[in-house]
């Protein structure tokens, strides 16, 4: 975090408290508690910084608790006004009705700009709610916390294997409950139906861990050691997919083996995210296997910073006891949120600003629009004060009128709300918790409610003291009159620079994420997914290696059995298929170098493959030869990468050289290379590629295959006849529906696109509404001036001449803004660094376009009403006045 920046961000919060304070509450209550609530706010405020969401929470709290406390105090403050105000509220709110439908044109812009601007912060809180601010629905969720081993200089966060898990669940002394928990893909079968989910291995002590008890049935016991009773618990989701739904007491087939279901988990579960389908974990004494996450439950007044010390004392006791292994070894403790959170939270959160943004736009331009109504209607507003009404009756009513039209388009933006907050979950990357909640419930619609007032203060505010000053020229001269139209015209045309300057930032900011975004579409990632389609299955449950020729055999059969379906081209096999998110990171030696000490060795990936693989996909051949069928008879082979031959051997040639796995206990094997192949971003599209070993599956029996079958998919090839095909060939096993391997490269963009997509929308509504404003500012300038524009024309003046004295009074302020904007941008987009892909947050060529974009689109709003000033009618000008 950047201290300097939490400093900021508190003082700008006390300001808008104190802003806030006075509108939240009546004159008279302010004044006995407005110092102590700013103090208190200020403490709490400063508690935050370092927090992440803790500002955010602190707000929405806030919130909450002015608006409920607020009303108490209004409503407080009218009984004692007594009936006669009551009275004067009720005749305001008439007189506002009568007003607003006789100008339906200003009511229906007010309400679908105020529907769009509220509906859309609606949709974004109702999100954003859910993953980042609202309580996990866990018992006491404050002390579930995510623990991590440290390793190595840099501190890295670490899995735990499962003998050093147990070693400190069993010594640890700082929680009630410690569990592991993995992920893993499986395919859940219920008689002919099969779907592709995402499985957590847990222990029973993981549902103590998190507290939470299934909506049917029951958890698990331990695993039987014989594997002869397997249980499952599912998901909500899950359960209800398969015609009929699910049962406890049902019998399932997950990766061709049955399972008995003892439970069904609330539809609020998510944990891990995504996961709807929890498994018995079985243990295993390979401490080299670091494959186990783990959660835990803080004991009863326990800190995180004691339950980190106590969990970094128990793993650095494992480097003493296993020398070598471990090197600078700690912990880190991570409250549950950070799971749920992950790395959408500064998405989330600029989304949330981006949309307040835009409502901000809205509220400065519907004031513009009010403020040129009012001033329309002066004769009106002198015709009151004639007949006794005050400075204050006249600005009551337009506050009136602003906030029966905020209401109201906070009612007609609810469906838009629910509308986008649909769109907004279809959209969102996976891996973002809580998204099965999100919905209109009540906090959404307080909120909702909390910025429909606020929107209505702010839009009416100007208008409000506009009509308040017109009241009190109606007694002066014309000379006051017109010095207070001129101040009108400066508040517009600052408005106008607002509007543009804000749409400037948001412009920039979408124009860095349409550029990231644009960045990673052009990312080299080594193959082509062309019309290649994903069937992920495996043999056993619990992963891991099984008989050579069992495995290969069935890897052989299948691919032979898959060719002769109609429509396929081509068939190949692997374990860990590009970008599907799962590794096996191996630490790797060459023959004939000197052995590094372990931190310092180079980490490969170890992948199993079929013949065929790289010419399925297309992954270019650099030198060598790829595998063939008989591979694996004579000799352990190998296939590495690029950038795997360039570590290894640098300036020599790779092939026939050898290389081995250094990993404690892992039993060397020296492989030998008869190929070099391009490399593949496996880890994302963000990582640079790691070097990679590939072997035949005769020699690395992974159980874990995923076929990629490329062909015509259509009635020619469809996925009943794939299905057949692997049943033939061996009818325990399960087979999901293929999926395109296109898939996974759009989820590998999934997050930038998220934000992009977003941000160039509100920007286009942003833009959109910044440009009626300069409109709006140009034609009523033409209309206040068309006497002056007519004797401009009577004395000779050109009809260019005209135009240009028409559109300086809205370029002016549209080309302020603009330089505004850009400064306004450049402070900011840093805040969005980590968000961008290979662009700079400054980028010069995005900054440019952006400006003149906007300088485009102000010119193209000034064009009709300049074009009307250039053809006044010097004597229908004369006349009007």
């Amino acid at each position: 975090m950047n201290p300097r920046r939490d400093r900021w961000g508190v003082r700008l919060s006390v300001a808008l408290y104190r802003v806030i304070l006075l509108l939240a509450f009546p004159p008279g209550f302010r004044g006995d508690v407005q110092e102590e609530m700013l103090q208190t706010f200020r403490a709490r405020a400063g508690d935050t910084t370092g927090g992440g969401a803790g500002l955010p929470t602190l707000w929405a709290r806030t919130l909450a608790d002015l608006a409920w406390h607020g009303a108490a105090e209004w409503f407080a403050a009218a009984r004692r006004a007594g009936a006669p105000a009551v009275r004067g509220w009720t005749g305001d709110f008439r007189q506002a009705v009568r007003s607003l439908r006789a100008d339906p044109s200003f009511t229906l812009v007010a309400l679908t700009t105020l529907a769009l601007g509220v509906g859309a912060n609606s949709a974004v809180f109702s999100v954003a709610d859910a993953v980042l601010f609202r309580p996990l629905p866990y018992s006491q969720a404050e002390r579930i916390v995510q623990v991590w081993r440290l390793s190595g200089t840099e501190g890295g966060r670490q899995n735990f294997s499962y003998p050093d898990l147990a070693d400190v669940a069993a010594a640890q002394t700082t929680f009630d409950h410690l569990a592991p928990y993995a992920h893993r893909g499986a395919t859940v079968e219920v008689g002919e139906v099969g779907v592709r989910v995402e499985a957590a291995l847990t222990p029973p002590a993981f549902f103590d861990v998190m507290g939470v008890e299934p909506r049917e049935g029951r958890v698990y016991h331990e695993a039987t050691p014989d594997r002869t009773l397997r249980m499952a618990v599912l998901g909500s989701r899950l359960a209800n997919s398969f015609p009929g739904g699910v049962e406890p007491g049902s019998t399932i087939r997950v990766d061709g083996l049955a399972y008995t279901v003892t439970g069904v988990m609330p539809r609020d579960f998510d944990f891990p995210v995504g996961v709807q389908l929890w498994l018995p974990v079985e243990a295993d004494d390979e401490r080299g296997s670091s494959w186990l996450l783990a959660v835990g439950r803080m004991a009863f007044g326990v800190t995180a910073l004691e339950a980190e010390a106590d969990v970094a004392s128990l793993v650095q006791t494992l480097e003493v006891r296993f020398p070598g292994r471990y090197q600078r070894s700690g912990a880190r403790i991570e409250p549950l949120r950070e799971a749920f959170a992950g790395r959408v939270r500064p998405t989330l959160l600029l989304l949330l600003g981006t949309a307040a943004i835009v409502l901000l736009i809205a509220c400065t331009n519907l004031a513009g629009l009010s403020m040129v109504r009012a001033a329309s209607r002066a004769d009106d507003i002198r015709v009151r004060v004639a007949l006794g009404a005050t400075r204050g009756a006249v600005a009551r009513l337009a506050v009136t009128e602003g906030l029966i039209l905020s209401l109201a388009g906070a009612g007609v933006g609810l469906p838009v709300a629910v509308w986008g907050a649909q769109a907004l979950v279809r959209l969102a990357p996976s891996g973002m918790g809580g998204l099965n909640t999100v919905g209109i419930d009540p906090r959404v619609l307080v909120f909702t409610g909390l910025v429909a007032i606020a929107t209505g203060v702010l839009f009416t505010l100007a208008p409000a003291l506009r009509a308040a000053e017109l009241a009190a020229s109606g007694s002066v001269g014309a000379g006051r009159r017109a010095s207070a139209d001129r101040r009108g015209g400066r508040v517009r045309a600052g408005m106008v620079s607002g509007e543009v300057a804000l749409a400037v930032v948001l412009l920039m900011g979408a124009g860095l994420l349409v550029r990231s975004l644009v960045n990673l579409h052009q990312v080299p990632i080594g193959f082509d997914p062309g019309t290649v389609r994903s069937l992920p299955v495996t043999l056993a449950a619990g992963g891991g290696t099984g008989d050579s020729l069992s495995v290969a055999g069935f890897v052989a059969e299948a691919r032979r059995r898959l060719h002769r379906v109609p429509g396929v081209s081509a068939v190949a096999a692997i374990a860990y298929p590009p970008l599907g998110g799962s590794q096996w990171g191996t630490r790797v030696h060459a023959e004939g170098t000197p052995i590094q000490p372990r931190p310092q060795r180079y980490l490969a990936r170890y992948n199993a493959v079929s013949p065929g693989y790289f010419e399925a996909l297309q992954i270019p051949l650099v030198a060598g030869r790829t595998f063939m069928e008989s591979d694996g008879a004579d000799g352990a082979v190998a296939v590495v990468s690029e950038s795997l031959a360039h570590t290894l051997w640098p300036g020599r040639d790779p092939l026939g050289r050898r290389l081995t796995n250094l990993e404690p206990d892992a039993r060397p094997e020296w492989l030998t290379v008869v190929g070099v192949v391009g490399d593949v971003r496996n880890e994302g599209l963000t990582v640079e590629s790691r070097g990679e070993a590939y072997q035949p599956y005769t020699q690395l029996p992974l159980r874990r295959v995923t076929f990629l079958i490329d062909g015509r998919w259509d009635d020619a090839l469809r996925p009943t006849a794939v299905r057949e095909a692997l049943k033939d060939t061996r009818p325990s096993v399960a087979v999901p529906p293929p999926q395109p391997l296109v898939g996974a490269v759009a989820a590998a963009r999934s997050r930038t696109r998220f934000g992009a997509t977003l941000l160039a929308g509100f920007a286009a509504l942003a833009v959109g509404l910044a440009s009626l404003g300069v409109y709006g500012m140009i034609a009523y300038s033409v209309g206040r001036r068309r006497r002056e524009l007519g004797i401009r024309v009577a004395l000779g003046a050109r009809p260019s001449e005209l135009a240009r004295v028409g559109a300086r009074s809205g370029l002016a302020p549209a080309a302020a803004g603009t330089l505004v904007g850009v400064g306004l941008a450049l402070a900011t987009t840093r805040w969005i660094e980590s968000l961008l892909f290979e662009v700079d947050a400054a980028d010069p060529l995005t900054l440019a376009a952006v400006t003149a974009l906007m300088l485009l689109i102000a010119a193209g709003a000034s064009a009709v009403p300049a074009l009307r000033a250039a053809r006044v009618d010097p004597r229908t000008a004369l006349q009007s006045d």
